[in-house]
């Protein structure tokens, strides 16, 4: 029960991100074409088997092919 706390203001964090768009100190200055390159790189580190082993969990729930058109889809850039 003390977690709902801390979890309702992650949530109301995105849903306020989801609503009102990131701020422009929060962008830096960054032109979209450098933001999307920026976002480009996060996501091939998060979204990458070496880095989250979790991948190692899911693909033999889904399959392999599955599981990398998975990993594909959350490494795109959606500005």
């Amino acid at each position: 029960a003390g977690i709902d706390e801390l979890v309702n203001a992650y949530l109301e964090h995105w849903f306020q991100l989801v609503e009102q768009g990131v701020s422009a100190s929060a962008l830096g200055g960054l032109r979209p074409e450098e933001l999307a390159a920026r976002d480009r790189l996060n996501k091939a580190i998060i979204f990458n088997r070496e880095v989250d082993k979790v991948w190692d969990q899911i693909t033999p729930l889904v399959g392999e092919a599955a599981a990398n058109a998975q990993i594909e889809m959350l490494r795109r850039v959606n500005l």
